[in-house]
């Protein structure tokens, strides 16, 4: 009774086929997707998470740096569930590197020019502050 249903039957209303141009956006896609299958419990009533992993994939199927549009769906999506990920993560930051993943959050993807390794980081980063403050479970696809 606790755990989601099981979806027997369904129609694909979008179909992102870009995300399968390159095996790092088929990566973030499928590493984004594991995310929420594990973190399901906080969807029920939440229609920002969905909105928001519709957006995320439309970008992972169209757009560049696909790190980047996992940063940024991460936190957005600690952010709409109410965790203090600005307060508590982004600010632990140096001030250097705050103002490098605000410019990443605020930047559309086209024209971020930051090294995949260092967003990869940062996604790591942002995955451990979820294990040590939050509910949300992480998955190692960013570990």
């Amino acid at each position: 009774a606790s755990k989601p249903a099981f979806l027997k039957e369904h129609t694909v209303l979008t179909a992102h086929a870009g995300i399968g141009r390159s095996y790092k956006f088929l990566q973030a896609a499928s590493g984004l997707t594991r995310f929420y299958e594990r973190n399901l419990v906080h969807m029920e009533q939440f229609a920002e998470g969905w909105d928001l992993l519709q957006n995320a994939l439309a970008a992972l199927s169209e757009k560049p740096c696909p790190e980047a549009v996992l940063l940024k769906t991460l936190f957005l999506f600690a952010r709409y569930e109410g965790y203090p990920v600005v307060a508590h993560w982004l600010k632990g930051k140096t001030p250097q590197e705050r103002a490098v993943i605000s410019g990443i959050l605020n930047c559309p993807l086209e024209d971020i020019t930051i090294e995949s390794g260092e967003i990869k980081m940062w996604i790591h980063d942002l995955n451990a502050f979820f294990k040590r403050e939050t509910d949300l479970l992480s998955c190692r696809e960013f570990d």
